[in-house]
């Protein structure tokens, strides 16, 4: 989890950044802080073959924005329907008399919302499919231009995994494309060897992008940051999570 607009208000992540994995009942610590260590019950044969395997995957997610629950959708839902409703709107005012369509055509066209514009890091604009959000999920009218206030940042986006864990042949990390709309199509994933036993640092490279007006338009430009977290790989065995002993089969009561 990342509070984006405090990131980018200092220019600084580590002190915005929440990290937060599933393995706590393996022994993970730092839950919630910007240290975390992944705790990883290695597994392997007695000829020091693998014998076992951990997934990891990275999800980003933005605090004070569009919740993280609803679908990537929600955006581009919102937008097709605030346009299906100018839609209507435009209907009844061809149906007004010349006096009211005038006043009523100019209202409309301060609502209809901009599109999102995105800099790139060659410097080049294009323009999103979806429209500039409130937090409130309402769009922003057309003469908005204070982006410090009420606005939905970008989610931020995850572009690489390094580091003393990829270097070392611990994880094999790269980007996968998904059907699944809350992960946005792409994801970073990472299998881990843990038969290797240790505590090993990577790093994670993030891009936020950072609203600014530019002649009257609100341009999202990328920021690059990184950060460090790591993981340790133990030889204990797996806890079960729900009796907190080793892996079997659960009791029948």
């Amino acid at each position: 989890m990342i509070d984006t607009q405090a990131a980018l208000e200092n220019n600084l992540l580590e002190d915005h950044i929440y990290l937060i994995d599933n393995l706590r009942t393996e022994g993970s610590i730092g839950e919630g802080t910007k240290d975390l260590t992944s705790k990883v019950n290695g597994a392997y044969w007695s000829d020091g073959s693998q014998a076992g395997e951990y997934l990891f995957n990275w999800l980003p997610y933005p605090i004070a924005s569009i919740s993280p629950i609803l679908p990537k959708t929600y955006k581009k839902d919102r937008a097709k329907a605030h346009d299906v409703t100018n839609l209507e709107r435009l209907q009844n005012i061809a149906q007004s008399t010349k006096e009211n369509a005038t006043k009523d055509f100019s209202e409309l066209t301060s609502k209809i919302g901009r599109n999102l514009k995105i800099k790139n890091e060659l410097g080049e604009i294009s323009t999103a499919s979806t429209k500039l959000m409130g937090l409130n999920g309402d769009i922003l009218p057309n003469n908005y231009s204070d982006p410090a206030n009420m606005i939905t940042h970008l989610t931020p986006q995850i572009t690489n995994i390094t580091g003393e864990a990829v270097d070392k042949g611990i994880i094999y990390p790269a980007q996968y494309g998904t059907p699944v709309p809350i992960k946005d199509g792409w994801y970073w994933s990472a299998s881990t060897a843990s038969k290797f036993v240790g505590t090993y640092k990577y790093t994670m490279h993030i891009t936020l992008f950072k609203p600014s007006v530019s002649k009257g338009e609100i341009i999202w430009t990328p920021k690059y940051f990184t950060h460090d977290a790591q993981i340790e790989i133990v030889n204990a065995p797996m806890v079960n999570g729900f009796t907190k002993a080793g892996v079997t089969f659960l009791p029948i009561i």
